[in-house]
């Protein structure tokens, strides 16, 4: 009897996670499930160039139509998956579909976190996780006018320079001491503070969100948590996530803030594997961790693949992730945190410059600053923890690329 994979979730792992199926011999049926109507697509652009530059949902769609019906992956787009039932070998759909599956991969993502329900019906409040949220809020801006961004993790910051790109006036609230703290810590995080408002963006730190101010059911202004009210037409929220986990919770798989996977992206059920924002699996660096990253999504949908085709298994990298706010590309290998000392490489100035955290002569993590060509030496030295010395990493004139061959 044929084989057959039914891939939960039509986004970046799940796509990934179908096309290296096919590109390691697997045979099988494949069925890639999802909510949206549109094509599988790059996440990335929806906070940046897909609210300034004019793309459409064509510019950063995966793959065409062609693509999954030469592979033959078969899509089925604007359906829900209800229930997922291992043991008898199916996936339920809201239609009441049932999908044969031998192996089932759930690459279901994670929800926004929202403000509280009093604030829901508001106009002009604004959330960002998919293609038809991007295009709402390209809309508004496109307008102008006073927008508030609220949380300045990534997203929040990228979102806060598209903004002002396009024109507006932009005040952005941050609970902790500083935009993009559990990336970068408290000095990058400072200097990412400084970046914004040399660009015209204000940054209120160790600020929350207290109310939302409105008038005829459109927001009007928000107050924050120290009691300063600041004027509004858009807001725009961006308080983290939570995994989606319902499905597997059903289905009896292991949870830990998320779904918890092995190295091969299998669950704690033998047929079930998980790949994505949505998995807790083991940290490259000891521990278990949860990555809401591009390259995640796209390393764990090549692990996934593997496991089920039976080939040899990814060799694991450090991970890596980047966001691009104004003129500034910034790249993160590893974990930037204040339990480690920062190591200054190439300060050319406050928009250049390679930033290196080591623990016991290893990096554990590294931020560059429109400096690519070095992170990607510094991402093969993190992958072959390779062992460094601090005071020679740390002068300019001794190229990255040296220590390779220590």
């Amino acid at each position: 009897m044929p084989k057959s994979v039914v891939i939960v979730g039509a986004n970046l792992a799940g796509a990934c996670a179908a096309e290296e199926l096919r590109d390691m011999g697997y045979e099988g049926e494949i069925h890639l499930v999802g909510e949206e109507n549109a094509l599988p697509y790059e996440r990335p652009p929806l906070s940046k160039d897909f609210l300034y530059d004019g793309l459409t949902a064509e510019d950063i769609s995966l793959r065409d139509n062609a693509f999954y019906s030469e592979k033959k992956i078969n899509l089925v787009l604007g359906s829900r998956v209800t229930s997922i039932h291992p043991d008898e070998g199916k996936v339920c759909l809201q239609n009441d579909t049932e999908i044969a599956a031998d192996n089932i991969v759930l690459c279901t993502g994670a929800k926004l976190n929202r403000l509280a329900s009093e604030f829901d019906g508001i106009d002009g409040i604004y959330y960002l996780r998919d293609l038809e949220d991007s295009i709402r809020l390209r809309d508004a801006l496109t307008k102008g006018g006073d927008v508030v961004v609220v949380g300045m993790g990534v997203i929040g910051a990228e979102v806060a320079a598209s903004a002002s790109k396009m024109g507006c006036k932009v005040t952005a609230i941050e609970y902790s001491s500083a935009p993009m703290l559990r990336c970068l810590g408290d000095d990058l995080g400072a200097w990412s503070k400084a970046m914004h408002e040399a660009e015209g963006v204000r940054v209120l730190t160790n600020t929350g969100l207290a109310d939302v101010k409105h008038e005829n059911g459109h927001v009007t202004a928000i107050e924050t948590t120290t009691g300063e009210k600041i004027p509004a037409t858009i807001v725009i929220v961006g308080i983290g996530v939570t995994p989606n986990v319902e499905l597997a919770a059903a289905a009896g798989i292991e949870l830990d803030n998320g779904i918890v996977v092995d190295m091969d992206a299998r669950t704690s059920v033998s047929t079930v594997y998980a790949a994505g924002d949505v998995t807790m699996q083991p940290g490259y660096y000891g521990g278990k961790v949860r990555l809401e990253t591009y390259d995640n999504a796209r390393e764990q949908a090549r692990c996934v693949a593997a496991s089920i085709a039976g080939e040899e298994q990814v060799k694991r990298r450090a991970p890596w992730y980047w966001t691009d706010q104004f003129d500034v590309n910034i790249q993160i290998v590893g974990s930037v945190n204040d339990a480690s000392d920062l190591i200054y490489r190439n300060r050319d100035g406050e928009r250049s410059f390679t930033a290196i955290a080591l623990e016991d002569s290893l990096i554990v993590g590294a931020v560059t600053v429109n400096r690519p060509q070095d992170m990607g030496v510094l991402r093969r030295i993190a992958d072959r923890r390779i062992e460094v010395d601090a005071a020679k990493i740390a002068d300019d004139q001794i190229q990255l690329r040296t220590f390779l061959s220590a």
